[in-house]
């Protein structure tokens, strides 16, 4: 009896001159199918990197590991799984075609049925089906011309991407598409049967939406009135989405359309963190460390097709899309309908992060479930992991991992350290996320406290901290909190270490109780995930500001110089008037 795979397409085209692009993809694929559930085709440079893994791709180090969510496979490990080689100089002829242009080899691949191609991917195909029953096809991209082999055997082709929504501001999402990713995807049509199986009365309000799947409410910033008429996302400029689903639309075009559309308004440019320009000289740069501040201080959004315009439809914001995206067609609907259409995508269209690479969960859905099968299971997913917002990833963290049962500990410093034996422990409540404790303190002449959150990595926010004495006196101290956090923003700290620790100075005699209100956002390896990748964005942010500042200093200098160029041609003025003053008055003199 033949093995059911799936059979995973890895684009073999070097994008940006990077041999096999999609590594991550083929680890984490590695990480969740086994040998019996997935063939690949692709580059044979997919396979000399996995045997060799040099330290310049960032693909081998266990923070990308741990960011998308796959264990580094062992160096020179024979490859257990059957990898079919793609003959990548069936492409030269396209290369020939737009004279070795990167951009325009990978945008026809994305659009184009090419026959070379077809014909090159149908072979490669039926060798696999000859010892396999292939249930279907994974790609990370479009690619009409695999679509077109695989149709020719009666093969699905599943296309995936990171979803629109994605950690650490919300649980992380994946697209799965039958039909294409960004571009000619089925999200239209398929909305089209979900709005006749579903009330308006079966829909989640906006507000139940967001409390599902925004992380936590601190992440979502208020502000007193808009700060701008209308955002504008930009995107990474060679990005498949701007090469292929554009609509002929680029940056700078864009950036255009909304000085029109807002003549004589307030308008910011967001820049991709990804980005390769800047675009300080056309507009005001946003500086929001994220894209839900961002999207705060905007009455409305304008983007080509990138996935915060998703997002702005979260926060209830008017929105402009340019280019091909799966949530155009919400953009377009009156408000009354607009409801419908975001809960389809938010809990039909996109997968969980948790399902992608699941062969239990693709063998479900090339059966073709209902629009509503699918939609109650990817709710009923998210309701799983938490009763509210604050309670983000614990339910499901707590029951998931590994690890000794959740406490939270407070050890007593009288002048000989920390010890165990002076130490208050209690047990963490498995089923929430906000806890209360009250620490009674019995040791005379403390002279600083140490709390150790949990045991384990995670993400906290510390809501407040009080301190007691005889005197009924206390002191509130959120603000003079010294942790080993790997960073702190705001009441949250992100902890990478297994023992997350808060260190309390005591600055009065004979505290009696210590009082703390805690939220726990994320444990564990959902912890380290959230923790890396804000880490990235805060780097990021700290590294604009970074920039603005030397910009702002060099342009500062540059005012100076010219000042005292300008001062220094004054002087050289005066002392040549000075001169002939004084040759003037010598002439006098001899008169």
């Amino acid at each position: 009896m033949k093995k059911r795979v799936f059979v995973s397409f890895l684009m073999p085209f070097p994008i940006r001159g990077v041999e096999a692009p999609f590594l991550w993809v083929f680890l984490k694929q590695l990480h969740h199918f086994s040998a019996d559930q997935v063939v690949f085709i692709g580059a044979k440079s997919y396979v000399d990197l996995l045997h060799r893994q040099p330290q310049d791709r960032v693909e081998f180090n266990e923070a990308s590991g741990l960011h998308y969510g796959y264990a580094i496979p062992k160096k020179r490990k024979k490859l257990q799984h059957h990898f079919v080689f793609f003959d990548t100089a069936v492409l030269d002829e396209i290369s020939t075609l737009h004279h070795g242009n990167s951009n325009e080899i990978y945008a026809h691949l994305l659009t184009k049925t090419d026959t070379t191609v077809v014909e090159h991917c149908t072979s490669l195909l039926m060798t696999l089906h000859e010892t396999y029953d292939l249930q279907g096809v994974i790609t990370w991209c479009n690619m009409p011309s695999l679509s077109k082999a695989a149709e020719s055997l009666g093969l699905a082709v599943i296309h995936n991407e990171l979803g629109a929504l994605r950690s650490p501001l919300y649980h992380p999402t994946a697209y799965f598409d039958f039909s294409g990713v960004n571009g000619n995807t089925q999200s239209k049509e398929r909305f089209t049967s979900f709005d006749q199986m579903f009330t308006d009365e079966e829909c989640l309000s906006l507000e139940e939406i967001r409390n599902l799947m925004i992380v936590s409410a601190y992440e979502l910033h208020r502000y007193d009135g808009y700060q701008y008429d209308a955002g504008i996302a930009l995107q990474v400029e060679d990005d498949s989405n701007l090469l292929a689903f554009s609509n002929g639309y680029d940056a700078l075009s864009l950036i255009s359309r909304i000085k029109q559309m807002y003549s004589d308004q307030k308008i910011c440019i967001r820049e991709h963190p990804n980005g390769h320009f800047r675009y300080d000289k056309l507009g005001e740069i946003d500086i929001s460390k994220n894209a839900l501040e961002f999207l705060s201080k905007c009455r409305a959004l304008a983007t080509i097709n990138s996935s915060v315009a998703l997002e702005a439809l979260l926060l209830e914001k008017t929105v402009h899309v340019f280019g091909d995206s799966p949530f155009a067609f919400a953009v377009k609907l009156e408000e009354s309908a607009r409801l419908k259409a975001i809960n389809f995508s938010v809990f039909a269209y996109l997968i969980p992060y948790a399902y992608l690479f699941d062969y239990d969960y693709y063998m479900w859905r090339i059966t073709f479930p209902s629009e509503k099968e699918i939609y109650f299971r990817h709710l009923n997913f998210y309701k799983e992991l938490l009763q509210d917002v604050s309670q983000t990833h614990c339910a499901k963290v707590f029951a998931d991992e590994k690890m000794e049962p959740p406490a939270i500990q407070l050890f007593v410093d009288s002048g000989k350290g920390f010890q165990e034996a002076h130490s208050i422990k209690y047990p963490l409540d498995k089923r929430k996320a906000l806890h209360r404790f009250t620490f009674n303190l019995d040791k005379p002449d403390i002279t600083q406290l140490r709390l150790d959150p949990i045991n384990d990595s995670c993400v906290v926010e510390i809501l407040s901290i009080e301190l007691f004495s005889q005197s009924g006196t206390q002191a509130l101290l959120t603000e003079t909190l010294h942790s080993n956090a790997l960073i702190a923003d705001g009441l949250r700290y992100y902890f990478q270490t297994h023992d997350p620790q808060f260190v309390i100075p005591c600055n009065f005699k004979n505290p009696t109780s210590l009082n703390v209100e805690i939220r726990y956002v994320a444990i564990g390896r959902y912890a380290l995930n959230t923790a890396l990748s804000f880490t990235k964005e805060q780097v990021h942010h700290v590294q604009k500001e970074h920039q603005k500042a030397l910009q702002a200093k060099e342009q500062e200098l540059n005012q100076t110089k010219h000042a005292l160029h300008v001062k220094s041609q004054e002087a050289e003025e005066n002392q040549k008037a000075l001169q002939a003053k004084e040759q003037e008055l010598n002439q006098t003199k001899h008169a």
